[in-house]
């Protein structure tokens, strides 16, 4: 069967937020490293979708025009999706409803927000489920409800959120990016695969495991966790039929200025709309005795000269089995070679340093036993005891083995969250759907509560820079035309990334 083309307007350009508790949790406090880790996510994501057929429609993409970064939390006495929490708890629904209030939000596909807020319950993401069209018996049309929701919805009724931790748990990579997918997809028209009531849409981990649309959290282990199932490819097709054409981008639909971020000819550097830049003019050019930007340059002082050997470079936090890198103090742009740390030392969702490589628990167990054997990591799904149990793979063979050991205490399993070695709680305490109704600010209908949630790493950062929220005016007169731009925004400094992001050692081209 022949492949369909990929679709004319294919893009959607999102903003990426990054709020105070992320920020100062997984982005360590850095501008830089904030902005690199969000890249970094989207840019998994972006290829679970291209990679994604949805009916007539494959090729599609996620691009980030906009990254927003929050480094102080916001004073308010009405919950707000970035108060901090000493301050007083705020509900999930209540951080939804206050990015329904940022209207600005509408001028982008979709609003993302990332956070390391907790929640009770352990949600972990919350999302307004796009529209389709309904039949208008008086018009004889199809047309969108009132409250139109998802990719294209104005009243920031495209915005949602994702957990970077659960409890006192950070998630790895892995499981944060199919979470962060998969309320991306409830943004396109997602539903939860259980709803179709078809089997092939949640199999068996013998079969592959559950989708990315499963309700509850998939494993991030099997085949079939980064795919969409048929049922959630369907749903997403009848919103793309829609709605596409409206407000998706073409895929080529990149312009590049001064202001933008990102540097290129005859540009020396781009802050955006940085107005306090001590090394960039408004004119993209270094000023006198500049000879790098650090907004642009991981190896460039705020003095706006080449780092010292003694500067660490960021380092993303899949390399946890190399030593850090540092500049070379003579290049502003140029880190050391990564060094591998000892063998045996543990890693990431409890793994074991290999020759600099972070490999798995089953793939270290096959390693150390005798003989070696080669084991995948899978997810148990007979029953809830083997649900929180870390289980392996052999090759060639479909069955799932629950080893000795578990998951930590409160991560999450297939039907809720890990407590005392047992998968505890059910669809209907964890997830569920509210309907709003009347002239409320929540997104009135199909709101999706994502709990337990979902799996894995790599989005182009177009550029990264400062921000100003009473000029984005000035970035709304192109609505039809192609740039993107991908901005910091902060309420002190701002640290960007040129054409070319370096993450670690790997440069990913725009």
């Amino acid at each position: 069967m022949p492949r369909s083309p990929v679709f004319y307007f294919n893009t959607c350009d999102m903003l990426a937020i990054m709020d105070t508790l992320a920020f100062k949790g997984v982005g360590g406090g850095s501008l830089y490293k904030s902005a690199s880790i969000l890249v970094y996510w989207y840019q998994l994501a972006d290829s679970i979708f291209k990679k994604a057929q949805f009916g007539i429609f494959r090729g599609m993409r996620l691009k980030i025009k906009t990254i927003y970064i929050m480094t102080e939390f916001t004073p308010s006495v009405e919950p707000h999706f970035n108060r901090d929490p000493a301050i007083g708890q705020v509900h999930a629904d209540e951080v939804k409803a206050s990015l329904n209030k940022e209207k600005w939000f509408s001028h982008y596909c979709l609003a993302h927000l990332s956070t390391e807020r907790k929640f009770v319950d352990n949600i972990l993401g919350l999302a307004s489920l796009a529209n389709v069209p309904v039949y208008d018996e008086d018009d004889y049309r199809y047309s969108l409800p009132f409250w139109n929701e998802g990719i294209c919805a104005s009243n920031a009724n495209n915005a949602a959120f994702s957990c970077i931790r659960m409890d006192d748990n950070v998630l790895s990579d892995a499981m944060y990016i199919v979470i962060l997918t998969h309320e991306i997809a409830h943004g396109w028209g997602a539903q939860h695969d259980d709803n179709f009531h078809v089997s092939e849409c949640f199999p068996s981990e013998e079969d592959g495991g559950k989708y990315i649309m499963w309700r509850g959290h998939n494993g991030a282990r099997d085949p079939n966790n980064l795919r969409f199932s048929p049922c959630s490819a369907s749903s997403i097709q009848e919103v793309l039929l829609y709605k596409a054409h409206k407000c998706l981008l073409p895929a080529h639909a990149v312009v590049h200025t001064c202001g933008d971020s990102v540097v290129e000819f005859p540009e020396q550097c781009d802050e955006g709309l940085n107005p306090n830049s001590s090394c960039c003019t408004d004119s993209c050019r270094l000023k006198d005795g500049a000879v790098c930007s650090p907004f642009n340059h991981p190896c460039c002082t705020k003095m706006c000269g080449v780092a010292s050997k003694t500067q660490r470079c960021y380092q993303p936090r899949n390399l946890t089995c190399v030593a850090p890198s540092y500049c070379d103090g003579e290049s502003f742009s140029q880190c050391s070679s990564p060094v591998p740390l000892p063998d045996g030392r543990d890693c990431e969702d409890r793994g074991t340093c290999w020759s600099g490589r972070c490999l798995s628990y089953c793939e270290t167990k096959g390693r150390t036993s005798e003989p070696p054997v080669f084991l995948e990591s899978c997810t148990c799904d007979t029953d809830r005891v083997a649900m929180c149990s870390l289980c392996c793979r052999a090759p060639g063979t479909n069955a799932c083995i629950p080893t000795p050991d578990h998951e930590d205490e409160g991560m999450p399993c297939l039907l809720g969250f890990c407590k005392n070695g047992k998968c505890e709680g059910t669809f209907e305490v964890n997830m569920n759907f509210v309907s709003m109704g009347g002239g409320q600010s929540l997104a009135k209908r199909n709101m999706v509560f994502i709990v337990i949630a979902l799996t894995a790493p790599p989005f182009a950062l177009v550029g990264v820079g400062l921000w100003l929220q009473d000029r984005i005016k000035k970035r709304k007169k192109a609505k039809d035309n192609a740039e993107l731009s991908c901005v910091i925004i902060s309420s002190k400094l701002s640290t960007s990334a040129g054409s070319k992001m370096v993450i670690g050692h790997e440069e990913i081209d725009q």
